[in-house]
């Protein structure tokens, strides 16, 4: 959200060639920096499928991992006498 923020803030309209507040904005140059924000997401989203399309987890690493996780819990909590 904060990076969307960047570009559509200050980085991608002078980046499309919009240079100065004072002169309109031409539908050319809207259309460009549509087809940019566009890209920009879509560069962002195919980056994301390819890591997590390479991220090495298997059901077996993750219950391995489950169960280190509740070992760990397990010897975190104190163990409390039973209240009477």
């Amino acid at each position: 959200m904060q990076i969307g923020l960047v570009l559509v803030g200050g980085f991608l309209p002078r980046l499309a060639g919009y240079t100065s507040a004072n002169i309109p904005l031409t539908p050319e140059l809207l259309e460009r920096m549509k087809w940019m924000l566009i890209g920009i997401q879509f560069a962002g989203v195919f980056t994301a499928g390819i890591i997590l399309w390479f991220f090495p987890i298997t059901r077996a690493r993750a219950a391995k991992t489950r169960a280190d996780l509740d070992l760990r819990q397990a010897v975190m909590q104190p163990i409390q006498p039973p209240v009477c």
